[in-house]
Parts: C-alpha cells; structure tokens; sequence
C-alpha cells in the first residue's frame, strides 16, 4: 500500500484557495466533493477528512505542488499541518481549512 503522501493545488479562478506571506502559509479547503478545483460543494464531514490525517500523522510533512491551467507543475515546497478549521460558507454548509506553514528539512 503506497502511503505516500503528497497535494497538488490546481489554479482556478473560483478557487478558495489562499496563499499568504509570499506561499509560506497556505489555506486549503478539506478533501471532499469539489464544484471546481479549491471549492467545495455541500457540507464535508470529518469522516472525509480522517484518511489525509492519518497518512499525514504517519509522514509528518507533505511536500505540496501548484499546477497551472496550462498544465505546468512546479514544487512551492513541504509543508506542516499547523491547524484545522470548521468553516461556513456563504452558501451556508460546512468545509474543513487547513492551514499548512512551509517548513525546511535540513
């Protein structure tokens, strides 16, 4: 089983992704149904969020990619999970943020 674990981050104008201090810290929406890439649809439950938690608890980081519309990939670097938040949106359901610090592992 390849516990391997790893996000890509596709740009999308509707996207509620959020990069802040230059990509050193970034939100991203919990892992569940997606409208577009970076936007949730309907509530996410904490059940859909148990899976990414437990091989990122087994792997302590997660090296985190950025794919553009045209395709291209490029790495912005590992990160660490620093929080996990409950969020409303303005459609009125529930999602999960997380909040990922870039970190060095030298």
């Amino acid at each position: 089983m390849d516990t391997h674990l790893d996000l890509v981050i596709k740009e999308h104008p509707d996207s509620i992704v959020k990069f802040l201090n230059n990509t050193r810290t970034i939100l991203y929406p919990g892992f569940g149904r997606m409208i577009k890439p970076g936007r949730p649809i309907g509530n996410q439950t904490f059940q859909r969020q148990q899976e990414f938690l437990r091989r990122y608890a087994n792997q302590g980081f997660i090296p985190i990619f950025y794919k553009e519309i045209n395709g291209n990939i490029f790495p912005l670097g590992n990160y660490k999970l620093t929080d996990l938040n409950k969020k409303i949106c303005a459609g009125g359901f529930q999602y999960y943020e997380y909040t990922f610090m870039k970190i060095n592992l030298d």
